[in-house]
Parts: C-alpha cells; structure tokens; sequence
C-alpha cells in the first residue's frame, strides 16, 4: 500500500536565475515555450527521442521531448500565465521550473514516496511594446532570436558544469519516466508569488526573483508532472 507522497526542498539546492527574456506579447508564448522545452530536454533520463519545434516568425528551431505528457503539461501552464497576464497586465513578470529527486521508503505495512526539489530554474520576463515601423520589427525579431540563443546556450553551459549535482538513485534501466518529477512555476491569481506546491518569500536582497524556503511540514505533490 503506496501512500500520498510528500515533498521538501533539499539543503543542497541548485538555483539557476537565467538572462531575462525580453520579448513582445504575440511571441511570448512561443518564447517561453522554447525555454521550457530546452530546460526539460536537458534533464531527460537516459536517451529519448528527440523532437524539432519551430517558432515561424524567428525561422528559430530548438529540441524537445518527444513526449505528450510533457508537452500537455508546457502548455498548460502557458495557458495560464498567458490568462493571468491577460488579466493582470504588468511588464515585468517570472516563470519558474523546478525538479524532484524521488526516493521510496519501506516501512511496516506500506511503501511512501519522498520527493525533494534538488533544482530549480528562474526566469525573469519583460514584455517588449510592440513595435510601430517594419524596420523596429526586424531589429525585434532579431534581438530576440539572439536572447533565446545566449538562453539556450545558457542552459546547457549549466548542465553542463554541474553534472555532479545531478541525482544518482534513479536506476535508467527501470526507470517509469523520462524526466525527473518537475513543476512548472507561473504568476499565481492567488498570490504575489508563483503557482507552486512550495512556500516561496521575497528576497530581502532586492532582487526581484522571490526564492524557495524550506517547508514546514510535508506538501502534497499532485502538482508534479512525470512522464
């Protein structure tokens, strides 16, 4: 008898605050899409067969999973921070992702799931005006096809570099996903902060990025995407 696993934020915790994404509203969408798909397809477990995805209007290819499950989940979390800007207009805005290292205990009469967050992605969004002449058009265009290259290019530099941070418990070969458990983080109608399954405070730095802090007592995970 399984029970309702529950979830923590590891003392050990990556944070990765990446470059903000300037973009104007009719490509905010595909934008974030394109991030959310790089960071994803980045913490794949094991091999999986690859996907092109094109945003039109930048000619822009990227890589993602090959998989329903992940791409339903992206979408509707774009879904939402789309409604939610729709609803609460704002030029500044941030988006989050965050992935869980599972772990099962065996006790007496049943089995429990521990999921602890061991990384987590932040990105800061500006909402570019549009553009009012073809030829700010194309410098648009073009400083966003820029920004979503350094993105990318961002992304796997940091997979990269911290390839010892990675969890080491997940057996590839009976593995039941794809990815590590994630959340996708998105502005909250509920709150200040993000859409989240963790308590989150503002960072008395002054930056503008609100921070994960541990929790004090087990949260459900039904929010966790696996795949």
């Amino acid at each position: 008898m399984a029970e309702e696993p529950t979830a923590s934020v590891s003392q050990d915790l990556s944070r990765y605050v990446l470059e903000e994404l300037e973009v104007q509203p009719k490509l905010f969408r595909e934008a974030l899409r394109c991030i959310f798909h790089t960071i994803l397809y980045n913490r794949v477990l094991g091999e999986v067969k690859e996907k092109r995805n094109k945003i039109p209007a930048l000619d822009f290819e990227y890589a993602c999973c090959d998989s329903k499950r992940v791409s339903d989940a992206v979408e509707a979390k774009l879904n939402h921070v789309c409604s939610f800007l729709s609803k609460n207009p704002t030029n500044e805005s941030q988006v989050g992702m965050s992935f869980f290292e599972s772990t099962l205990v065996s006790g007496w009469i049943s089995t429990s799931e521990t999921l602890e967050c061991w990384e987590q992605w932040v990105l800061p969004v500006r909402l570019a005006p549009p553009t009012t002449t073809p030829d700010d058009q194309s410098m648009a265009m073009d400083a966003l096809r820029s920004t979503l290259t350094r993105i990318m290019f961002s992304i796997v530099a940091i997979v990269n570099a911290n390839q010892r941070k990675i969890p080491h418990n997940v057996e590839l070969g009976q593995k039941s996903g794809i990815v590590y458990p994630f959340e996708i983080h998105v502005p909250s109608e509920k709150s200040w902060g993000l859409d989240s399954l963790l308590f989150w405070k503002h960072d008395t730095s002054g930056s503008p990025v609100p921070q994960y802090t541990s929790a004090r007592a087990p949260i459900s995970s039904a929010n966790l995407v696996r795949e």
